[in-house]
Formats: C-alpha cells, structure tokens, sequence
C-alpha cells in the first residue's frame, strides 16, 4: 500500500459515528442549541415527539468524527449555520 493510501486509511478508520441531539429555534434555523452527542449511529431511533417545545423544533443527526464527541458538535453547529433548511 502506498504512503497516501495508508495514511487515508488510518484517517478513516480514526473517525467514528456520533449523533447529536438538540433543538434548532424555529426563528433562525440556523441556530442549534446541544443537548447530547452519542456515540453511534443512533439519529433514525430518536424519537421526534409530536409536540415541541415553544419556538424550537427538536432535531438530530449522525457526524463522522475522531473519537471526540466536542468535535461532533463542531459539526453539527457548522452544518445548522450552513444548511438552515429544513430536512
């Protein structure tokens, strides 16, 4: 295997799955307020109540970070400042 090869390995092979849980207000979408970061895969099992807080909308999605739930968050904070649509 070639140096870049490996070293892209290693890279993704260093990341890992992390949902991020919180609520984004309803004002300005692009604003995400974190209310957990899990371990795995998990945002189809969270369950988005029908009922919502007053001016929020609960929300969650899946991140491909180091093993380091801070920098999910990042992610999920820059992907709310990016994409301030609804999904």
């Amino acid at each position: 295997m070639e140096s870049g090869q490996s070293s892209r390995a290693c890279t993704e092979a260093a990341l890992k799955d992390w949902t991020v849980i919180g609520l984004r207000l309803d004002e300005a979408y692009s604003i995400l307020l974190i209310a957990a970061v899990v371990p795995g895969s998990l945002a189809e099992d969270v369950v988005i109540l029908r009922t919502s807080e007053a001016d929020f909308t609960r929300w969650a999605m899946v991140f491909q970070a180091p093993d380091d739930a801070d920098a999910a968050a990042a992610q999920a904070y820059a992907y709310c400042r990016t994409e301030p649509g609804l999904d």
